[in-house]
């Protein structure tokens, strides 16, 4: 159930959660406001006049059937942190209604999602506004003002709009926890350390290519076989060294795993990738004539 609301209307309907259950009936002026009080939460909607700014329609709604909404597939998932905090701050001040949700006209949530679950949760009238033209580049650019979208809320957007690379990174994420994004990226793409803004505007737009992101995989698992003797196996350092290591020919992780089953105290932390690189060749060439030594710290 739902009302529209124009400026200087005099919107009507059956409040269901008041004690009374009577008709809710107000008229307004421009600076008039209407009171909706949830009887089972204490929470109150001041509904306002938000049909200026939304000129093109020049009006507004309230509804109580949340699932005539759902959110854009190519939108953030949802921050329960930030939800947290959002809740906070709505039943600190109740003002659900300063801000109301953008949709379109098939239901879809282009702007507010964390608040339409606020509404849903606590029982409340939820406010939107129908906006087909709105985008998700206007939410992301919104959101910026509020709470900033990070690189994993990119990924997984455009990865839910089926780019191949964004679709495979978010997967090896998902599924190596331990490794960092700027890891990730400089482990699967260029090597260029870091998110630096060229790489973050490239992972923004959708642009950014990750030909490497089977040698992440093989680098995240080399780190998982580790884990049982070196405490700080999803270090940087090392993570690094073993892509270094990876990429000789003849190095054999199973053979450095053995040698590590009885070495593992000589694996102690690192201030670099270089002195993390050089422990692990001379783990890997103990007890090894000098022929069958190998060299990897001159990768």
């Amino acid at each position: 159930m739902y009302e529209s609301c124009r400026i200087g209307c005099a919107p009507e309907r059956t409040a269901p959660d008041s004690p009374s259950g009577k008709t809710v009936r107000d008229s307004y002026g421009k600076d008039k406001t209407i009171m909706i009080t949830n009887a089972k939460t204490g929470l109150r909607n001041e509904v306002l006049p938000f049909g200026r700014d939304n000129k093109e329609n020049g009006f507004y709604k309230i509804t109580y059937s949340y699932d005539m909404f759902h959110p854009h597939p190519e939108q953030r998932e949802v921050d329960w942190k930030y939800f947290k905090e959002l809740e906070k701050e709505i039943l600190r001040k109740n003002d659900l209604h300063k801000e109301p949700i953008v949709v379109w006209s098939d239901g879809t949530i282009i702007d507010g999602q964390h608040r339409w679950i606020f509404a849903k949760k606590h029982n409340v009238g939820l406010f939107y506004i129908i906006d087909d033209s709105f985008t998700l580049e206007d939410a992301r650019r919104r959101s910026q003002l509020n709470k900033q979208w990070t690189s994993r809320d990119h990924i997984h957007s455009l990865s839910s709009k089926g780019i191949d690379d964004y679709q495979k990174l978010e997967k090896v994420l998902a599924e190596f926890p331990f490794i960092t994004i700027s890891c990730a990226l400089q482990l699967a793409g260029t090597g260029v350390s870091g998110i630096n803004n060229k790489r973050y505007v490239s992972l923004r737009s959708g642009e950014l290519r990750l030909p490497r992101l089977d040698k992440l995989v093989s680098i995240a698992n080399a780190a998982l076989a580790i884990k049982p003797f070196v405490k700080h196996y999803n270090q940087r350092n090392v993570l690094y060294a073993l892509n270094k290591a990876l990429s000789v020919d003849e190095y054999d992780h199973q053979r450095f795993i053995r040698k590590l089953s009885y070495q593992s105290e000589k694996f102690v932390r690192c201030v670099t990738v270089d002195e993390t690189l050089s422990l692990m060749e001379k783990i890997y060439n103990f007890g090894e004539s000098a022929s069958k030594r190998l060299r990897i710290t001159k990768v």
